[in-house]
């Protein structure tokens, strides 16, 4: 009856992960408990119970053996058996890893195949936005801003299949820090207004006043659900609004978001299939708008992984509101709200409450947003929809102030102010022109308005503008800005400039960016290099690319830091410029010790923000 100890064992291992294997382990524990009785026997003789430990253990040991052999020897379990179970279990552990090689491959190939095609779109891109500044004539200027375009779809098209790969590979990690939601919103507007304009399309965002300035987030991810959604509102709209809200749920710490338009809505039996990866509502090969149809997918997984969900609303002929519900935290983003307001709230409040204000344009969406975002500062406001209306308002009583949309129909509103500026009494003396187009000089008779606001409305700085023409302020926000533009940065933002960066192109292109804004950089082609003149000469700023042969950006920087190329430049920041753009290479460089993360292709407002923040360090 009792089996081999070789034979024992082999039973043993091969009972690992069968049915059996729990019943087993009881019988190991209950033998180990007993062999340890054993020691402390000479104790128990004292009380005359060896005997029963005897027994017990017999019992036990006998049991152990019983089963052993009741399993293999009596037919319960052959052992034929016993190796298929084993052999299924190793094929089941092998599948997981070789899957996981796979998905790991998977990933690497996207990031590298992402880095060999972000290095050239630098250049593409780049070196297009630079010959938009200079002197072209119409006909250039259009080829030019279709190669921007045309680069900026294929980035968005790189992007989308990386962020699905790192989504479906459960690799993607949130940030939690302070987001200012409002400035999000104006961003993606801003991104989105050169498309919405050619359409016709107004965009618009409203808060609700319930809801919070800033919340816990990660600002990178939610400004890509929202450039998403918004870009497909875009893209599907052929006549009316986009409008972004944001409303917080009654009775509950949940804040929703949501991002609506007037097109040609969704049929119910095709929003099952949006939220799909690789599919769109028109799946045939011929369909009007292009697209990988990743985004909506992307969305979905971004929004769960905040602890949210997203929806869809939508009737045929009358548009479609995708709106997605996250958890509120509430955070303080008061110095990044005040950033971009030149006035105190409480300035703007106690000038704004109690003031009349007409509002004139032909599109309801816009005179509801109007009304309220002026009606929350205590604005009593009327917002009628053309030049009759407002003359009619105007006759029976009198405005502070006037905001003219300047595309309407029949009457624009160059044409209205001129008429109001002649009617008797001055029922309104200030005027503001609101309009998504640029307008040339000649076609703006000189002091006809106060002041002049650009579509999409950035709510704050419309608010301040108003309390500016109000008190008698600048008045002139777009002149100012242009104005200050051309004083170059270098003279405001003095910098000692490194470049490390191999590429040729992408050395070109930096180089030529800091020297239209006033800067002589020094170059390095590699960080082995970059080490030698941070030896010799003090900088500012370091541009430093991550991959470079002989010593790459991260490699330096970590030998930089460690003092290896002397104390005296052992503390000036440094920037990563890559074209890797994952969470994972934005950890890297931080762990380096390095100060910020410029991707590519080079963004010039991030640029340039991070020239001002090296300069104030």
């Amino acid at each position: 009856m009792l089996l081999s100890i070789w034979e024992t064992r082999r039973i043993l291992r091969l009972l690992e992960g069968s049915k059996y294997q729990r019943v087993w382990r009881i019988l190991q524990l209950l033998m180990g408990f007993f062999l340890v009785g054993y020691a402390g026997i000479a104790t128990l003789v004292i009380f005359e119970l060896e005997s029963w430990i005897l027994i017990l253990t017999g019992v036990v040991f006998f049991s152990g053996g019983l089963f052993v052999y009741l399993v293999v020897r009596s037919g319960y379990l052959s052992m034929a058996e016993l190796q298929a179970t084993k052999d299924a279990a190793m094929e089941a552990r092998q599948a997981k890893e070789i899957a996981e090689a796979s998905n790991r491959a998977k990933s690497e190939f996207l990031a590298m195949m992402s880095h060999e095609i972000r290095t050239p779109m630098n250049g593409v891109i780049g070196f297009a936005n630079l010959l938009s500044d200079s002197r072209l004539d119409e006909q250039q200027r259009d080829h030019v801003r279709t190669i921007i375009s045309s680069g900026d779809s294929l980035l968005t098209i790189i992007n989308d299949i990386l962020d699905f790969s790192k989504l479906d590979a459960e690799k993607v990690d949130l940030e939690r820090r302070p987001v200012a939601v409002r400035h999000v919103i104006e961003d993606v507007l801003d991104l989105q207004a050169a498309s919405a304009h050619a359409k016709g399309l107004e965009l618009l965002y409203w808060m609700a006043p319930d809801v919070p300035e800033g919340i816990m987030g990660d600002e990178t991810r939610l400004r890509q659900i929202l450039l998403n959604l918004s870009g497909n509102a875009v893209k599907f709209t052929e006549s009316g609004s986009i409008e972004i809200a944001v409303e917080r749920e009654a009775n509950s710490d949940l804040i929703t978001f949501h991002v609506r338009d007037t097109g040609a809505g969704i049929p119910a039996d095709k929003v099952d299939r949006l939220f799909m990866p690789f599919t769109q509502v028109d799946a045939s090969v011929t369909r009007t708008h292009g697209g990988t149809g990743l985004g909506l997918a992307i969305c979905r997984r971004l929004v769960g992984l905040k602890g949210g969900e997203i929806n869809l609303a939508s009737e045929l002929g009358k548009g479609s509101d995708f709106h997605f519900t996250l958890p509120m935290e509430e955070a303080d983003v008061a110095d990044q709200v005040q950033q971009r307001v030149a006035l105190p709230m409480s300035e703007i409040e106690g000038v704004l409450k109690g003031r009349r204000v007409l509002v004139v344009d032909d599109a309801e969406a816009n005179r509801r947003l109007m009304v309220r975002l002026l009606s929350a500062y205590g604005v009593e406001t009327l917002a009628v929809d053309g030049a009759a209306s407002a003359r009619r308002a105007l006759a029976e009583q009198k405005f502070d102030l006037a905001l003219l949309d300047y595309v309407m129909p029949q009457v624009d509103g160059i044409t209205l102010a001129q008429k109001i500026r002649g009617l008797p009494g001055n029922p309104c003396p200030i005027l503001i022109l609101v309009s998504s187009m640029t307008i040339s000089p000649e076609n703006m008779p000189p002091k006809l308005f106060d002041a002049t606001a650009t579509k999409p409305v950035r709510n704050m700085q419309l608010l301040m503008l108003i309390t500016r023409t109000l008190t008698g302020g600048t008045v002139t926000p777009d002149a100012a800005q242009k104005t200050k533009a051309k004083v170059k940065l270098a003279k405001t933002h003095p910098l000692n400039i490194l470049v490390a960066e191999d590429n040729p192109v992408n050395l070109k292109l930096i180089t030529q960016i800091l020297k239209s804004n006033g800067y002589e950089p020094t170059t390095a082609m590699n960080g082995e290099l970059a080490l030698v003149t941070l030896r010799e000469r003090k900088f500012d700023l370091v541009l430093m690319d991550m991959l470079m042969p002989v010593m790459d950006g991260v490699s330096a920087t970590v030998k930089l830091r460690a003092g290896e190329a002397g104390e005296l430049n052992r503390k000036t920041s440094v920037y990563a410029l890559t074209a890797n753009a994952s969470m994972e290479d934005r950890e890297r460089c931080g762990e380096a010790g390095m100060n910020g993360f410029l991707s590519k292709p080079i963004h010039l407002a991030e640029l340039l923000s991070a020239l001002r923040s090296a300069s104030e360090k």
